[in-house]
């Protein structure tokens, strides 16, 4: 299901019209801004083989999604968000390293995650991700594709360097299935 194919009907969609739906395999919420953890964990409980969840610039998202995606047949995810002019403020999901580390720990068939926009562009920009999600992610056994914020924006220089040796890990890892398929 694409709700972001039908933009009307995308601004109006509220967490009540997620409660029928059940038992989906790929669900898009793009730009669904009236769409909240509480709309989208019901959709993730109903659908216990969602495997593909698009969430970029659902502003009511947080980590409480991504704790809910656990032991979930997820393989891809995308919780992309872009940040307005001049970096004082983000739209788009509000997830943390905590709710990356729990992604990457519990979902353990994810292959693909989307997580532009979380770079510190601002020191008021909630859920900049560090080298705590990139160490978690890793060691997420099937990730092989990690669509991030560019090296440049690192403020801290752990963080550069577990970004760069998470994206060799998954270099390797392709390279890795590329050879054996």
């Amino acid at each position: 299901v694409s709700i972001a194919s039908c933009p009307r009907f995308c601004g109006v969609l509220t967490d009540d019209g997620l409660g029928s739906l059940k038992g989906l395999h790929r669900l898009s919420l793009k730009y669904c801004s009236n769409v909240t953890d509480k709309g989208v964990v019901a959709v993730i409980q109903a659908s216990p083989t969602l495997s593909h969840l698009d969430l970029q610039f659902c502003v009511g998202v947080s980590d409480e999604t991504l704790f809910a995606l656990r032991g979930n047949h997820i393989l891809e995810l995308n919780i992309n968000r872009k940040h307005h002019q001049g970096g004082k403020y983000s739209y788009g999901p509000q997830c943390t390293d905590a709710g990356i580390v729990s992604l990457a720990s519990k979902c353990t068939r994810l292959h693909t995650l989307h997580v532009q926009g979380y770079g510190p562009l601002d020191d008021h920009v909630r859920g900049m991700l560090t080298s705590v999600s990139f160490d978690a992610l890793a060691k997420a056994p099937q990730l092989c594709t990690l669509h991030a914020q560019a090296t440049h924006d690192c403020r801290h220089r752990s963080d550069c360097d577990a970004y760069l040796n998470l994206q060799a890990a998954l270099r390797a890892r392709r390279e890795g299935t590329s050879q054996t398929t």
